[in-house]
């Protein structure tokens, strides 16, 4: 089976592989966008299942099609969780899958613990999930969350991390190498991106949040923010709140890096100091 999966190989040019990438490329920018809109995808881990006779017969077509909602993911590079979701009606096993963009580890887990032991298929309930499978070993297990603006400690979210146990640990920077932004003008909400050039050290915040919360934080976040590693000032990295990229080319997006921070712009404009 594997030499005729290689051997199809010979049916493709460079100019062919040149082009697929570049189809790649242009299909991982549309999903990226979309997860401004959603936090997490979730699909069944297989369509189908099939006998050993089955994928003997025919190894090719079982298993391309056991893996109908799972290759994109490797492509696109996403990260998933599987969770165990009861049996089909005829007794087979089933399964979910949960999908978020590179990084959003901690939200797709959430989001699995969430799922697990839910009755998801027929009328037989799914199997317990062993949490520790995931890193969730107890409900005090917490995760280290990076913020930037609305939810640093005197600001008007900071409440949405105290509710669900959250404990401010330190108050520091990142690395020099992010711009921060204000986008929208009615809302105005802070965007974080990293850049190769032309970065600085921005004022943040690093909170212990229980991992359960974390699914309920993330729901009221603005849509122009997700999760992501932030390398900070010592040179550790942590998942925090970033924004993706593409804010960069938003003409409605100022740029304020050049204050600091969050409160440093907000102190800013409270003196009627100019803002652009």
């Amino acid at each position: 089976m594997i030499r005729a999966i290689l051997e199809g190989g010979r049916r493709y040019t460079a100019t062919d592989v040149f082009a697929a990438e570049h189809r790649l490329g242009e299909l991982r920018t549309q999903v990226g966008r979309l997860w401004r809109d959603m936090d997490v995808l979730i699909l069944p881990a297989v369509g189908t299942t099939f006998t050993v006779d089955e994928v003997l017969a025919d190894p090719i077509a079982t298993n391309t099609a056991l893996g109908h909602y799972t290759h994109f993911g490797n492509l696109l590079d996403l990260c998933a969780a599987v969770v165990p979701a009861g049996l089909t009606s005829d007794g087979r096993p089933a399964a979910l899958m949960v999908l978020g963009p590179a990084l959003a580890d901690d939200r797709v887990l959430a989001m699995a613990a969430r799922l697990a032991g839910e009755p998801v298929l027929g009328a037989q309930p799914a199997p317990p999930v062993d949490r520790r499978v995931y890193g969730l070993a107890d409900s005090s297990s917490s995760t280290t969350l990076v913020v930037v603006g609305h939810h640093l400690s005197d600001q008007p979210r900071s409440a949405d991390l105290t509710d669900r146990g959250g404990v401010l640990v330190s108050r520091t920077s990142t690395a020099p190498s992010y711009r921060l932004l204000r986008v929208g003008d009615v809302t105005p909400v802070p965007a974080l991106v990293r850049v190769d050039t032309g970065g600085a050290a921005v004022e943040v915040e690093t909170w212990a949040l229980p991992s359960a919360g974390l699914a309920e934080v993330l729901t009221a976040v603005a849509d122009s923010v997700c999760l992501g590693r932030v390398l900070l000032a010592d040179g550790t990295a942590e998942i925090g709140f970033v924004a993706d990229a593409t804010v960069l080319a938003d003409p409605s997006a100022l740029d304020i890096t050049r204050y600091g921070g969050w409160r440093a712009y907000l102190a800013a404009r409270s003196t009627d100091q100019p803002a652009r």
